[in-house]
């Protein structure tokens, strides 16, 4: 995926705030894409994620396999073993969540709002020959 900002990053996060801030996917509003996301530094999400994804990828059919609803929804589940850094995501911020919620402050955006960056490709239907036009 090619991400091309038309604006400064501070247009679409506010930098200041001390909450991992991104984008859902586009079929759950619990889980961040992969491609932009901001955390302030040594931020304790962030740094579980990392590691819980190092984790799991050592063997993620494995991982995948063990894991379950609610933390990982139908739909992410159809995408396993490709998306598992989604599901890592998941993973952490349902276990902060129910340990350390004040760990577990995420901001996440529609990414096809009118201001969010895939609103142009919603706009057109998600039909790129339009966009390149």
């Amino acid at each position: 995926a090619t991400c091309i900002p038309f604006s400064p990053v501070e247009h679409h996060i506010d930098i200041a705030r001390g909450a991992v801030v991104g984008f859902n996917v586009l079929w759950a509003e619990d889980c961040l894409e992969n491609w932009f996301f901001a955390a302030p530094p040594k931020n304790r999400l962030m740094l579980e994620w990392r590691d819980e994804t190092l984790n799991a990828y050592r063997c993620k059919e494995k991982y995948c396999e063990a894991l379950s609803q609610p933390v990982v929804s139908e739909a992410l589940e159809s995408w396993l073993p490709e998306l598992t850094m989604h599901a890592t995501f998941r993973v952490v911020l349902c276990r902060l969540r129910a340990s350390n919620p004040q760990a577990a402050v995420v901001e996440l955006r529609s990414p096809t709002a009118c201001s969010g960056p895939l609103a142009l490709h919603a706009a057109t239907d998600w039909f790129n020959d339009v966009l390149a036009e």
